[in-house]
């Protein structure tokens, strides 16, 4: 696995972390761990998990 992929993968499950302990919105997320956009985010964390973070974060609130 290259290093960017790793480094990629590393930054997402953090990500999934924060949205799941934590009342940072998506953005300040996105931003915090370096990530280029917004829209770029959204896009490889579905990749990644098959969904996109709003919904993690949608669970989060409704338990």
């Amino acid at each position: 696995m290259p290093p960017s992929r790793w480094i990629r993968i590393k930054r997402l499950e953090k990500s999934r972390e924060l949205l799941s302990n934590t009342t940072m919105t998506v953005t300040d997320i996105c931003y915090t761990l370096g990530f280029e956009s917004v829209a770029h985010y959204s896009r490889i964390f579905k990749l990644h998990y098959g969904y996109p973070p709003s919904e993690i974060r949608l669970k989060s609130y409704q338990t």
